[in-house]
């Protein structure tokens, strides 16, 4: 018998009609057809099913009553299988800082062998990092892409801000951030946004945070301010998920 193949055997698995296959071992093989032609039953219902049931056959009793229960596929006979890896496209998770290499741990050794052998120095290994604070690049925290707040969409600026300029859900005229904002009296709440200054737009979406004067008598929780935009950036980066929530999709992110 030829042990270079995996030879499949009077296959019928779902679409498959009595599929007999010798699929070449230690090569790279391609199967195409159209949609519902039996590709996936073939490799996946047929293939990879037999080899992870001959795996599980080969543990302790002990073992098998805690792993997955396989039924044999529909199919006479498979020969010369291996020990079968399936690598699906599902999406591994929506945050940006799990990637193929941290997922592998390939990342961590990557981050070694360029922290021994970088010049012009040669530093801690997290300096090699894009998820350590000092290793990440300044400009994307590390996430490959900046996100940035679409102002066309943010902002009404025919409005006021207590007239609900802000359309981000978390600054509805009436909830809980807008009466800070409002409460806060760093701004002028009543003008039209865009009677506004560059000084004072700047001031409302970008300062960086500053101590709020007397904020202990104004406000229940927040005593600084940072500009709205900046905040809601720096919130998401920080979170680096890969899709936003439903509501800030509606009106808030560009990514570059």
């Amino acid at each position: 018998m030829n042990r270079d193949f995996i030879i499949v055997q009077n296959a019928h698995t779902n679409n498959l009609k009595n599929i007999d296959v010798e699929i070449p071992k230690h090569k790279f093989v391609v199967f195409t057809g159209i949609s519902g032609s039996g590709k996936s039953s073939l490799l996946f219902d047929t293939i990879y099913t037999e080899a992870q049931r001959q795996l599980i056959e080969t543990f302790s009793t002990f073992a098998r009553t805690r792993m997955p229960k396989l039924s044999r596929p529909d199919v006479d006979d498979i020969l010369n299988l291996s020990t079968a890896i399936v690598i699906d496209q599902k999406r591994m998770g929506n945050n940006l800082r799990s990637t193929v290499g941290t997922a592998t741990e390939i990342n961590t050794y990557l981050r070694i062998l360029y922290s021994r052998t970088a010049k012009p120095f040669i530093g801690p290994s997290f300096y090699f990092s894009f998820n350590h604070p000092e290793g990440m690049c300044p400009e994307c925290n590390g996430l490959g892409k900046q996100i940035k707040i679409d102002l066309d969409i943010f902002l009404n600026r025919d409005l006021s801000i207590h007239d609900g300029a802000i359309t981000h859900p978390h600054y509805k005229a009436g909830g809980f951030l807008w009466k800070e904002l409002i409460t806060m009296n760093i701004i002028d709440t009543i003008k039209p946004l865009k009677e506004f200054s560059e000084e004072e737009l700047d001031l409302l979406l970008y300062s960086a945070p500053f101590e709020i004067k007397d904020a202990r008598q104004k406000l229940a929780y927040n005593r600084n301010f940072e500009g709205i935009a900046r905040k809601l950036e720096k919130a998401v980066a920080g979170r680096a998920d890969d899709e936003t929530a439903d509501d800030e999709k509606k009106c808030l992110y560009k990514v570059f």
